[in-house]
């Protein structure tokens, strides 16, 4: 129950949003992005730094998105669960019919017959033993520092992944995907450097996102 109460009060933080934080606002109004950029400037407002209910399961599908498409991330994703947890005695919501497999349980399967990789099994297996054994815990109030170098040290886990897993299970304002294909196209186009906006990047990885994302969802209307 304790854990439970720990991520409810994680998940009602709010302090990180834009919208609450005169930092944020006044950061992005100074640099002239409002008059240059207003798509941009409307996506900082109506996004915050994620927090994730379980960050292991977070964790897990942001290394099984490495390299893939997201459909097929997806796709593994769900083989993932559906193999290895345990269907939900009473459900909460419809769509929640099963829960995200123990770490304990995963650091020693093989995930055969998956379609899932064999550096991608190898990286969970290991995250995994890492957070069954206390060695590695992915609260959101973590040493953002110590935990960096924990994750990139398992082999298979890259600057890529360490930015998405802070950005998404750490809560770490600082996190950015610089090597992300859509985040770098983005600099580009805008002209910014990869430290700009100091230490609120993880806001501007979001914003970038959620543009790109507003783009497929209209040429898919278009098509």
């Amino acid at each position: 129950m304790e854990t439970l109460e720990k991520r409810k009060l994680h998940q009602s933080m709010l302090s990180r949003g834009p919208r609450n934080d005169g930092r944020i606002y006044f950061g992005v109004t100074t640099t002239g992005i409002y008059c240059r950029y207003p798509d941009l400037m409307e996506a900082f407002q109506h996004v915050r730094v994620p927090v994730a209910f379980d960050s292991f399961e977070v964790a897990t599908s942001v290394i099984l998105s490495q390299f893939v498409s997201t459909e097929r991330s997806g796709e593994n994703f769900k083989k993932l669960i559906f193999c290895y947890s345990e269907a939900v005695a009473e459900l909460i919501l419809e769509q929640l019919t099963h829960s995200f497999p123990s770490a304990s349980l995963l650091h020693e399967v093989d995930f055969a017959g998956l379609g899932i990789t064999q550096a991608h099994a190898a990286a969970i297996r290991e995250l995994a033993r890492l957070v069954d054994e206390g060695e590695i815990d992915l609260p959101q109030m973590s040493d953002l520092e110590s935990m960096r170098a924990k994750l990139l040290a398992i082999k298979g886990i890259g600057p890529w992944t360490v930015e998405v897993i802070a950005l998404r299970c750490l809560c770490d304002a600082k996190a950015f995907p610089a090597k992300d294909l859509i985040v770098a196209r983005a600099l580009e186009k805008f002209g910014f450097a990869a430290d700009f906006f100091g230490p609120w990047r993880a806001y501007l990885a979001l914003a970038i996102c959620k543009i790109q994302g507003q783009l497929l969802t209209k040429k898919g209307k278009t098509t």
